[in-house]
């Protein structure tokens, strides 16, 4: 079953659902005729036509069934995880930040985000042998001399002090100045990806173009929709690389006691996580993290599918994270 077995799709069709990153039967027939419309620049009628028929190939050749021992054991065998670094949380959330999935951390701001990913980053390629990317969308995000001072407590497993550096690709904050942008960049990271050993694409943060672009419930359902075109690429990248996809998310007081009451059942604090309900959906692994103390962080982990909800402290120190 080929993308040209599906009614309307001709070799130059091909190419350029290829081009778009669609590249099956399966992943063609989950978009939505919109997205094919736009994709291929066919009018409605022919994209339902298209929607149509890939969808009747999938039934009729499509999905497979498995044994829950046999997918099991495939994924034991391929999913790798990286370690924060502080011995608690990782044990709490079961060895670290898994690959073939994608994690969201929400928290205001100063509540260790950032320096949680740094640390990821650094923990890539030094326990994983993986590189890593970084897109950061908000200016100066990314820190060299932060990755370096982390490095250190690893440099046995280092060829030279510095040589992480050449292991980290990053996207800065100007070349990324809205969400349209950040859609365009993922193929630019998928062009790496092809070619080199990439274990982890974090995004800091990844809901602060949205939040500088939507305002108001009235452009909601945008938002949403540019949301869901988002994140079938963000799992492509993780499925297709075996790599860790780690976003990072705003969250934000709210004065109503009901809602604040709300969110500390959902998750375990009183802040909502900005960009609504489908990243939260869409994420593997949902954690909110706050700071406790000066330099000390709590993360709890609300929505997992194999983690009820768990929480752990950590800390920031010179040498990056480590357990309180």
């Amino acid at each position: 079953m080929e993308l040209k077995d599906v009614e309307g799709i001709g070799s130059s069709r091909v190419q350029k659902l290829k081009d778009k990153r669609v590249e099956n039967v399966q992943h063609l027939a989950s978009l939505h005729p919109s997205e094919i419309e736009e994709k291929l620049g066919v009018g409605a009628g022919k994209a339902d036509d298209i929607s149509n028929s890939a969808k009747r190939l999938v039934r009729k050749y499509g999905a497979k069934l498995t044994s829950a021992r046999e997918l099991t054991e495939e994924r034991k065998e391929t999913v790798e995880k990286i370690p924060t670094g502080a011995d608690d949380l990782d044990s709490t959330i079961g060895g670290g930040f898994e690959t073939n999935a994608i994690s969201s951390i929400y928290g205001p701001s100063s509540t260790g985000k950032t320096q949680l990913v740094h640390q990821l980053v650094v923990n890539c390629i030094t326990e994983l042998g993986r590189e890593a990317i970084f897109i950061e969308t908000e200016p100066q995000n990314f820190r060299g001399e932060r990755i370096k001072s982390m490095a250190k407590r690893h440099e046995d497993k280092l060829e030279e002090p510095n040589g992480i550096m050449n292991d980290i690709q990053v996207i800065s904050s100007g070349q990324v100045p809205g969400v349209k942008v950040l859609y365009n960049a993922y193929q630019t990271c998928i062009n790496y990806m092809k070619d080199n050993s990439v274990g982890l694409l974090a995004i800091d943060s990844w809901s602060a173009p949205y939040r500088q672009e939507f305002f108001g419930r009235e452009q909601l359902s945008d938002q949403g929709r540019e949301q869901r075109r988002h994140f079938p690429e963000l799992q492509y990248i993780a499925d297709e690389f075996n790599a860790a996809v780690i976003l990072t998310h705003q969250a934000y007081s709210v004065p109503d006691s009901g809602q604040q009451y709300q969110q500390i059942a959902k998750t375990g604090t009183d802040k909502k996580p900005a960009g609504g309900n489908f990243p939260q959906h869409s994420s593997t692994l949902n954690a909110s993290v706050q700071q406790k103390k000066k330099d000390t962080y709590k993360m709890i982990v609300w929505g997992s599918p194999n983690l009820g909800r768990v929480e752990a402290e950590f800390a920031v120190e010179d040498k990056g994270i480590v357990d309180a």
